[in-house]
């Protein structure tokens, strides 16, 4: 009575014992995790790679933008295909917000919505980002003229000042000093460049220099809006001065 039967014994065994199909699935897990993120690692070096050949033919043979454009779609299908299987590897630790599907698939669905999103919110609202909506700078009220006798704050209070707030001055060939280009003028005329309507460029100008010394500006030369490092010529008859701006040069 006080022995256990051999049944008894042969159970319990059992029950302590993994099985070797427990063991196999256990030892199979990391190697399938590996596998995945060199999978993925793979292709986004695809995409590197993909990238790179690209930019060479379009900086040697000046490729149609079609083309271009194709390979930058497959390139963003690659990568999206890389970090399909590192993703989810990577933010184990919010899976849990998303018991429904995968960390991947929401990011995705949120990146999609936003491009989107900003693709036709515009449209909706009857504007076009590309044109001129508000000038950089509004022309002065009338009645007012160049203040020739200002002096910065700071050289008054002994602490000095920026160069580009006092002495920064382009055309000091003419002894008329409201003729002369300073920082602010120039800007105007980097930003300008970027607009790719012609008269979105005047629009932007004119706004700057009307009701001032400087006067009606004029465009002499402006390259095409796809070329890089856009360039245009513009005239100031009333400073007697030419002003070239390159698009890039902005900041």
């Amino acid at each position: 009575e006080e022995q256990p039967s051999l049944d008894v014994e042969i159970a319990s065994s059992s029950e302590e014992q993994p099985s070797l199909d427990t063991e196999t699935a256990q030892e199979q897990k990391p190697a399938s995790g590996r596998r995945r993120m060199l999978v993925g690692v793979a292709w986004l070096g695809v995409t590197v790679l993909l990238q790179l050949g690209v930019a060479l033919v379009e900086w040697k043979f000046s490729a149609p933008s079609f083309v271009t454009g194709a390979a930058m779609v497959i390139a963003f299908l690659t990568t999206g295909s890389g970090l399909s299987y590192i993703f989810d590897d990577l933010v184990k630790p919010v899976s849990r917000y998303f018991p429904f599907t995968t960390p991947y698939r929401v990011v995705v669905g949120l990146f999609t919505c936003t491009c989107l999103f900003v693709l036709v919110a515009p449209q909706l609202m009857g504007s076009d980002p590309s044109r001129l909506s508000t000038p950089l700078f509004s022309p002065p009220p009338n009645g007012t003229s160049f203040n020739r006798t200002f002096v910065p704050p700071g050289l008054l209070s002994g602490l000095g000042t920026y160069p580009v707030c006092h002495n920064m001055e382009w055309n000091k060939g003419l002894m008329d000093e409201g003729k002369h280009l300073q920082a602010l003028d120039i800007l105007a005329f980097a930003q300008a460049v970027y607009w790719p309507v012609e008269a979105d460029v005047l629009s932007e100008l004119s706004s700057a220099t009307s009701g001032t010394d400087l006067g009606e500006v004029r465009l002499e030369a402006l390259e095409d809006p796809s070329t890089i490092g856009r360039i245009g010529v513009f005239a100031l008859p009333q400073a007697n001065v030419r002003v070239v701006a390159i698009r890039g040069s902005q900041t």
